[in-house]
């Protein structure tokens, strides 16, 4: 069987691969594109190209995940449509978290030790406690360590070797289990409760945009948390795009709370 396989590189069009079995659009599988090997997702059924079979590589494997709904599927459509964007790329954001595609069921992450900048005999430096601002409330790789607080690998290595930031191993969470709407809900003022009503009144209805205005600290992760909470009430899904990984932090501690 032939199926059109979607890469998260910036084309707009599938590419043609053999696979033995039956197969399911939105399945996630694992192809050889030139030296590298990427997952994607079967877009469509049936040949796509001209080229002849004998030239057509075959899947590696099939990956062993739910495959995206078709909901998703047209969502990653529209968003590419709407922006003007390459669909692969759109899909790469989807495909976005690497490590749940890894054999591997651990990752090591680093978090403060409580020491001091002083205590480990280091001088204070903007590049060090940058690094000590983004992991006050949560632990993060060296990748997102060197991107989130905008420095070398070195930096983060002296930390480390003076025990300034300890490893932590922790296992690959799959399942994040299921959120509550009504656990934790804050009592809003009136003023972010008007802003918060009209988002959930919007929720359901069809596309639209709607921009939430506000100095920080005034509420607005509140008031958009009551329209979140209201579309997972309703049996709906929620996607949020923070801007800036040094942002993260505050959100992800919110969302579990």
């Amino acid at each position: 069987m032939i199926v059109g396989v979607l890469l998260p590189l910036p084309f707009n069009d599938v590419f043609d691969y053999q696979v033995e079995g039956d197969v399911a659009l939105g399945e996630m599988v694992r192809v050889s594109f030139g030296r590298e090997v990427l997952v994607g997702v079967v877009w469509k059924l049936g040949k796509n190209s001209d080229l002849p079979l004998a030239k057509i590589k075959p899947i590696i494997s099939k990956i062993d995940m739910p495959p995206l709904s078709a909901a998703l599927m047209t969502f990653v459509a529209f968003v590419a449509n709407y922006n003007m964007a390459y669909l692969g790329l759109v899909l790469k954001m989807v495909l976005s978290v690497k490590a749940v595609f890894d054999d591997d069921k651990t990752t090591t992450l680093y978090k403060l030790s409580g020491k001091t900048l002083a205590e480990a005999k280091l001088k204070n430096s903007d590049a060090r406690w940058r690094v000590m601002d983004l992991l006050r409330h949560y632990p993060y790789t060296r990748a997102e360590i060197a991107k989130g607080a905008g420095v070398g690998q070195m930096v983060i290595k002296t930390m480390i070797d003076a025990g300034v930031l300890v490893p932590e191993v922790v296992a690959l969470k799959r399942d994040f289990g299921t959120p509550n709407p009504d656990f934790s809900k804050v009592n809003l003022t009136s003023e972010q409760q008007d802003a918060a009503d009209l988002l959930c009144s919007k929720v359901g209805q069809g596309f639209s945009v709607t921009l939430l205005d506000g100095v920080t600290g005034s509420g607005k992760t509140e008031v958009y948390f009551a329209a979140v909470a209201d579309a997972l009430a309703q049996g709906k899904q929620v996607l949020i795009m923070v801007p800036e990984i040094s942002l993260t932090t505050q959100w992800l501690g919110r969302f579990e709370k």
